[in-house]
């Protein structure tokens, strides 16, 4: 009986993906087959549909498919737009698919296109050498290695392609850890071939779930430290060994496992194991961060009660349908339906911390300080409304690298990230608000203003991640950068409405764009608010006060709820 409900439930999902797949693909034709140029967007929905057939149905056989589907479009794309971003898109949807389905017949095809492109559309001869290599060295009998090989003669003026990466060393390895996932990096000192096996736990020899991953034609480096036992909830320890002549071995022992990701980056050659916790949901940036979740979550429903018990501090609505709805007192005019709206995660990313000072005021204020004041204050005026789950990227003076703020709120499953910081120019009466989203910038200043918040890219462990030039050379418009733009406007309008209710001359910037490394790569709607100038006299002496603080936070929260609250955004699902 119960063979019988699995076998319903995989043909019911196979059944689902193949709709799913087919409406994509309809979509596919069309846009390849159009005289038209069109828009971006277009190309942009129609990879969205394909990567959440992978996504929704990762175990059908259409996930492949999808992921392949959706590098075609990035590539295609390419020639559409003239964008080399898209080329990087192609290439991501391409790995995707290697790591996740090795066995694929695809797998050869999406790398011998990940050749093409760094062959012929980048001129990097390189990085196409070692992706063929690759195609030689994971399927030799794959019908696209006759290709492979052709194209290795030719890249190589006649030589005769390598059959085994040789003379590779593992050089150190390094993890980089926080209560939802662990990241640990094998630095390599030039590509190689490696594959990975997953062991689960085995009560009756009493070993934990383990994870390895053999690196071909490897030796570790004799400074190697052997036996690495790591202070992380998620990993036990790390091993390394030499397993036999030509492989060397690679093994994370692990106290919980939700999920991993393995992936070969370069400059420099390493590859890239991700772990994931078995409720990453439910797990925080850091343990204080945690405890107030469970505070959070416990204190739902006396407060729902209280409510009830007192009717004039929360002000009741009946909609002509004759339901009853709440109207948050610290957020007024906002309208929440509690049984029917969904619990959204709400990221709040304290900028700069710990050795990153950020701006520095005429009075010695110190930007990094007076926005985690306020990211705090927001997260206290965020969790009045029982709706919200509010994460912090940061909840004291310490430095997250910039590539780990956006990645986290990823995996917190986000539904928005707020990045705070305070503005700073050489100009000392400079004043005023603006709130900026991830786009080309709208002018010099803008600009200038990216490349001083994006200067901490090259602090800490995560400094080699991306390529920043890649990214800000040719950047096409992330999925959410409409729904960014829509949230930015109501913040911004929300802000200097209360504001200059209650202070002279306050100056209105407006919503602009520029390339903040922060802000890309975020699956979700995000933008940066820039709340005042530290470096103008009368704004910094205001950013240092309480009051100012709280009245800033107040009014984030009125124009994140109205965003929240906008039909078009308060039908859509939560991440989960």
């Amino acid at each position: 009986m119960v063979c019988a409900v699995h076998v319903r439930t995989v043909e019911a999902a196979g059944q689902a993906a193949e709709q799913q797949y087919q409406k994509a693909r309809s979509k596919y034709y069309e846009l390849i087959n159009s005289r038209q140029t069109g828009q971006q967007a277009e190309w942009l929905i129609c990879i969205e549909m394909f990567r959440r057939v992978w996504s929704e149905h990762p175990k059908t056989k259409r996930a492949s498919d999808a992921l392949f589907s959706a590098g075609l479009l990035y590539w295609n794309m390419h020639q559409r737009f003239g964008k080399q971003s898209n080329l990087y898109g192609a290439i991501k949807a391409y790995e995707q698919l290697v790591d996740a389905y090795p066995k694929s017949t695809l797998a050869d095809d999406a790398l011998y296109n990940t050749a093409i492109i760094y062959h012929e559309d980048m001129g990097d001869r390189r990085q196409a050498l070692q992706v063929l290599n690759r195609i030689l060295q994971l399927y030799p009998r794959g019908d696209m290695a006759s290709q492979a090989r052709s194209l290795l003669k030719k890249l190589r003026g006649g030589a005769a392609p390598n059959k085994e990466a040789s003379g590779v060393v593992i050089e150190d390895i390094r993890y980089w850890s926080n209560p939802a996932y662990t990241r640990v990096s094998i630095y390599l000192s030039r590509a190689a071939a490696y594959h990975h096996h997953f062991l689960k736990k085995d009560p009756r020899l009493q070993t934990p779930p383990r994870l390895y991953v053999d690196v071909r034609g490897a030796k570790l480096s004799a400074k190697l430290q052997r036996n690495m036992k790591l202070k992380d909830a998620l990993l036990q320890r790390v091993r390394s060994g030499q397993f036999d002549q030509n492989v060397a071995r690679v093994v994370l022992d692990m106290n919980s496992v939700y999920d991993y990701q393995i992936s070969a980056r370069s400059e420099p050659h390493r590859i890239i194991i991700d772990v994931q916790g078995e409720r990453p949901r439910q797990t925080l940036v850091a343990e204080i961060v945690d405890a107030e979740l469970k505070q959070t979550i416990s204190a739902a429903a006396p407060q729902a009660k209280t409510v009830q018990k007192k009717p004039d501090k929360v002000k009741t609505a009946v909609s002509k349908h004759g339901s009853a709805k709440k109207t948050s007192p610290d957020i007024p005019g906002i309208e929440m339906n509690l049984q029917q709206a969904p619990i959204r995660t709400i990221v709040i990313d304290p900028g700069h911390g710990g050795d990153d000072p950020g701006a520095v005021g005429p009075g010695g204020t110190r930007e990094k300080a007076v926005v985690l004041g306020i990211a705090l204050k927001l997260r206290d005026v965020l969790r009045k409304n029982q709706r919200y789950k509010v994460i912090l990227t940061r909840d004291h003076d310490v430095f997250v690298p910039l590539q780990e703020r956006s990645r986290l709120a990823n995996q917190m499953r986000g539904d928005l990230f707020i990045s705070i910081h305070a503005n700073a120019s050489r100009k000392r009466k400079a004043s005023g608000i603006s709130t900026y989203i991830f786009d080309d910038a709208t002018d010099e200043y803008s600009k200038r203003l990216a490349q001083r918040e994006n200067a901490s890219i090259h602090q800490g462990e995560m400094q080699d991640e991306d390529i920043l030039q890649r990214i800000f050379k040719s950047m096409s418009k992330n999925f959410f950068t409409y729904q960014s733009a829509d949230l930015a406007s109501m913040v911004q309008r929300a802000m200097v409405k209360s504001l200059k209710s209650r202070y002279k001359k306050v100056q209105d910037l407006g919503v602009k764009g520029a390339m903040f490394y922060v802000l890309w790569n975020t699956d979700m709607p995000a933008i940066l608010v820039e709340t005042s100038f530290i470096t103008n006299a009368t704004e910094e002496r205001r950013l240092r006060s309480d009051f100012y603080q709280l009245e800033l936070a107040k009014s984030l929260g009125k124009g994140i709820s109205k965003f929240l609250n906008t039909p078009r955004y308060a039908k859509s699902s939560p991440r989960s």
